[in-house]
């Protein structure tokens, strides 16, 4: 994944492929969660996560 010359990565600097949610969570791998708000958009993206009781959101990150 490349986002304006910024190349995230998972903390093991590994690429696992497609993984369930399960497996994501489980590896706290960073590219899933990256693609995920992709597809949906930062705005649903961070409803979700409230939604699943995640409250460490910055919401003014950059």
């Amino acid at each position: 994944i490349d986002i304006n010359g910024w190349r995230p990565q998972n903390a093991t600097k590994r690429y696992y492929g497609d993984v369930t949610v399960r497996q994501a969570l489980a590896r706290s791998l960073n590219i899933p969660s990256i693609k995920v708000m992709q597809q949906f958009g930062l705005d649903k993206s961070v409803e979700a996560a409230k939604k699943l009781g995640i409250t460490s959101l910055d919401e003014n990150t950059s």
